[in-house]
């Protein structure tokens, strides 16, 4: 019974990371293309590679996870997020729009991977605490409505180059769940 409400906390505590990083991506993501953008009509084709990313990888993603576990799953999604972050912020200092398009898509292939974190809080639970662990984990949506602008306005400062400090955020952030899935 412990262990299923560890899990459920675990679970709870990555979706609200996960939906801070997709709200400070749609904070500074198209901000960041249009630094990098060579032309102004390409300004949002770095979110688009994010919304790509996690349409292409959503169903490998749980072929994945029935077959390896959730557990295997999530780390691999953390892994791709931590590498997103790093390609971001290598495209930031760079000035690289193809490299912020590429972590763009890690972005997104960590988002078909977080996806899941619902699912997975009802697989742990038992019956009567079901629906209550869904809920717990969609309620990181408050936290993240929170911390998804802070991080942006604070992160966005840190570096001389414009929004590096976003990317070094995300990467973080993907860490934490990465090593929460760890154990």
């Amino acid at each position: 019974m412990l262990n299923m409400h560890r899990q459920v906390l675990i679970l709870a505590g990555s979706q609200a990371l996960f939906q801070s990083i997709s709200v400070l991506i749609m904070t500074i993501g198209g901000l960041a293309g249009a630094l990098l953008t060579p032309s102004l009509s390409l300004i949002t084709v770095p979110l688009s590679m994010a919304s790509l990313g996690t349409v292409l990888v959503m169903f490998p993603a749980s072929l994945w996870m029935s077959r390896a576990g959730r557990k295997i799953g999530f780390i691999t999604g953390a892994l791709c997020g931590i590498v997103a972050a790093v390609i971001s912020m290598i495209a930031m200092f760079h000035h690289s729009f193809i490299l912020l398009c590429l972590g763009m898509f890690f972005l997104g292939i960590f988002q078909a991977f977080a996806q899941f974190y619902r699912f997975a809080a009802g697989e742990v639970a038992l019956p009567a605490f079901r629906t209550k662990a869904i809920s717990l984990v969609l309620a990181g949506g408050v936290v993240a409505a929170l911390l998804g602008p802070f991080l942006a306005s604070r992160g966005s400062v840190l570096f001389s180059v414009p929004y590096v400090g976003g990317p070094l955020g995300k990467r973080n952030l993907w860490s934490l769940p990465f090593l929460q899935h760890r154990f």
